[in-house]
C-alpha cells in the first residue's frame, strides 16, 4: 500500500511510519527540510506550509505523482484544510480520507464554542469565566480559542494578571482544575460510529505531549462517549481528554485526529487504530470486536538522536 503522511515530523508522523514501514511504501510531506520524519519515509517531499493557499495543489501533485492509496494528515490545522478539500482529494487516492466533515470540525476548533455545544449536549466542561465577576478564586486558566496542544495555556494567579489579558478577545478563561489529566484514544468508523476506545492518565508530559501515560480503563466514560457519539459526526481517529477526581469529569479537550505521545500505549493494549484506519479507508472488513488488554499498563518514551 502507498501511504502519504501528512506533517510527517512531528511524533504522531513519526509514530504512523514506524508502524507503516515494514509492509507499505510511504511518502512523508512537511514544510520543513529538517523534519525529523525523513528518516523514516521512502520518499521525502518539501510542501507549502498549509496555511498557504498552494498547500492543497502541491499535496494532489504529490497524490497524483506516487499514485497514493491512502492520505493521512496529522496537523489539525492540516486535517481542517484537507476536510475543506476531501471531495477533490478521493478523487485521486484509492482509499477513503478519514477525516471529519468541515461542519463538526468547526465546532471544536474553537474550544470556547466547544465547551458550550458540550456542555448543552450534557457533558460537563470547565466553567467559563466571561467577566472578573465570575472569577470565584485564582488561579483561572488563560486559553487561546483556537490553538492545539498546550500552546497559549497560561495559569492566572491575580486579578492585575487577569486584566492584561481580559480584553483580548481571541482568549477565554476558565476555572482552574488540579486534577488528574486522563486522554481518550477513539476510532470512528464511516459506517457504524465508535469501534472502540482507549483511556490512559497521563502522568508527565513535555509541550503538551505525554512522555509517560498509564492505562486507566477502570473509569467508567460510557455515558460521555455515547453521548459524543449520537450527537457529534466523527470519523476516524478522535481523542478526547478530561479531568478526574473523586468520581467527577469535566472534559476539558476535543481533538479530530490521533493524540501526540500517548497513542503507542492504545496500541500496545489492543486498539490498534493506526491499523483500523488503514483497512476502513480502504474497505477491508475487520473484526469490530476489540480485544483490548484492560490491565494496568504504563508506557515511557524516550529520545533517540539522528544525524543527517
Amino acid at each position: 500500500m502507498k501511504i502519504l503522511i501528512g506533517s510527517c515530523g512531528g511524533l504522531t508522523g513519526i509514530y504512523l511510519a514506524r508502524q507503516y514501514k515494514k509492509d507499505n511504501y510511504l511518502v512523508g510531506i512537511d514544510n520543513n527540510y529538517k523534519s525529523t520524519g525523513k528518516f523514516f519515509v521512502d520518499d521525502f517531499v518539501i510542501v507549502p506550509s498549509f496555511r498557504e493557499k498552494d498547500y492543497i495543489d502541491r499535496v494532489t501533485e504529490i497524490l497524483l505523482k506516487y499514485k497514493i492509496d491512502v492520505f493521512i494528515p496529522t496537523h489539525s490545522e492540516e486535517i481542517s484544510i484537507v476536510s475543506e478539500n476531501k471531495d477533490k482529494i478521493e478523487k485521486i487516492i484509492k482509499g477513503k480520507l478519514l477525516v471529519c466533515d468541515i461542519q463538526t470540525i468547526r465546532i471544536f476548533e474553537n474550544k470556547l464554542n466547544a465547551y458550550i455545544e458540550v456542555n448543552k449536549k450534557g457533558i460537563r466542561c470547565p466553567r467559563i469565566i466571561y467577566n472578573d465577576a465570575d472569577i470565584k478564586q485564582f488561579p483561572v486558566l488563560l486559553k487561546p480559542k483556537i490553538g492545539s496542544g498546550s500552546c497559549g495555556i497560561i495559569k492566572i494567579n491575580t486579578i492585575d494578571e487577569y486584566n492584561l489579558y481580559a480584553s483580548n478577545t481571541s482568549l477565554f478563561f476558565t476555572d482552574y482544575y488540579d486534577w488528574d489529566e486522563y486522554t481518550v484514544d477513539c476510532f470512528f468508523s464511516r459506517n457504524f460510529g465508535l469501534v472502540d476506545y482507549y483511556i490512559r492518565k497521563r502522568i508527565k508530559s513535555i509541550g503538551g505531549a505525554v512522555s509517560i501515560t498509564e492505562s486507566a480503563m477502570e473509569i467508567d466514560i460510557s455515558r460521555e462517549i455515547r453521548i459524543l457519539e449520537n450527537e457529534f459526526a466523527f470519523i476516524g481517529p478522535v481523542n478526547f481528554q478530561f479531568f478526574y477526581q473523586g468520581g467527577e469529569k469535566i472534559f476539558f479537550d476535543f481533538n479530530l485526529r490521533f493524540a501526540s505521545g500517548g497513542l503507542p500505549l492504545a496500541v500496545h493494549s489492543g486498539l490498534n487504530i493506526p491499523n483500523l484506519l488503514l483497512q476502513e479507508s480502504m474497505g477491508i472488513i475487520y473484526d469490530k470486536n476489540i480485544n483490548i488488554n484492560l490491565s494496568k499498563m504504563p508506557m515511557y518514551r524516550y529520545y533517540e538522536e539522528l544525524f543527517d
